[in-house]
């Protein structure tokens, strides 16, 4: 294997979570200079990001994801085509001794493109969370490492040189966010499909890891977290309109994804 296209990870010690958000490009934008001593996993939803490594050419376009690894210098030649992409900072720690390190942790090398295609829609869930959710003690901290490794074993599983979602999910997923309000998803679900809710909800959990209510849910959310920074409604307003009649419900939802009640949020965006 060509040892700048491919690379070997070896867990445990397992990766640890720095940073990650969305980003997006101005026109004519060039990608930054500088020598940056973590990984910084990137996944393209639009636009090109074009960038050199070590002074090899690197252009990640739409559907593409790119591993920027540790300690290479990275400069841009040419400008980035207003690229909006999502990326995530990680490193790796030293490796454990294993004259102390216990028997049932025994070491596992993947070896992994670093570059490849992807669907991102498979970790929009994830990324969301792991932007949003807030570190404000120990227990918080563990909860967004443990969000990272979960997503970083379904991108490990999922993202390669040539894999994709089925196009029955990927139809789905379109269906459930043009659709998020419904209150009966799988029934629309298997008459729009024509199989069964119990094929469905589990073709839709082996590609995303979750089932289709449960993305409903994080949509429905994503659209509530919106309503609250860029209106005035209240909670109660803001849950039935995004598809959730109970407010307990909708405040549950709302917590279980970002971590704080609605309420919070709103008050904590307000101080930003």
């Amino acid at each position: 294997m060509d040892s700048q296209t491919f690379l070997d990870l070896t867990f445990p010690p397992f990766p640890v979570y720095t940073c990650s958000a969305y980003r997006q490009f101005e026109e004519g934008e060039f990608h930054l200079t500088r020598t940056f001593g973590e990984y910084v996993l990137l996944i393209v939803i639009d636009g090109t990001l074009r960038f050199t490594e070590d002074g090899k050419d690197v252009e990640v376009s739409a559907g593409q994801w790119y591993l920027q690894r540790p300690n290479l210098h990275q400069t841009a030649k040419y400008a980035s085509d207003k690229p909006y992409y999502y990326y995530l900072h990680f490193r790796m720690p030293d490796e454990i001794p294993w004259e102390i390190a216990p028997c049932r942790y025994l070491p596992n090398t993947i070896t992994m493109p670093i570059r490849g295609v992807c669907d991102w829609r498979l970790y929009e869930y994830y990324f969301w969370q792991l932007e949003n959710y807030p570190i404000l003690d120990l227990e918080s901290l563990v909860h967004v490492q443990k969000l990272f490794l979960e997503f970083f074993r379904l991108f490990l599983d999922t993202a390669a040189v040539d894999s994709k979602l089925s196009p029955i999910v990927r139809d789905m997923i379109q269906f459930i966010r043009e659709r998020y309000t419904s209150q009966n998803i799988m029934e629309q679900l298997t008459q729009a499909f024509h199989y069964s809710g119990d094929h469905l909800r589990k073709k839709f959990k082996q590609e995303t890891g979750r089932c289709p209510s449960e993305y409903q849910a994080f949509i429905r959310v994503e659209h509530a977290r919106w309503q609250l920074n860029a209106t005035d409604l209240s909670v109660e307003a803001i849950g039935t309109k995004v598809g959730w009649s109970d407010t307990s419900t909708f405040i549950r939802n709302f917590r279980r994804f970002l971590g704080c009640s609605p309420t919070q949020w709103r008050n904590r965006e307000k101080k930003l």
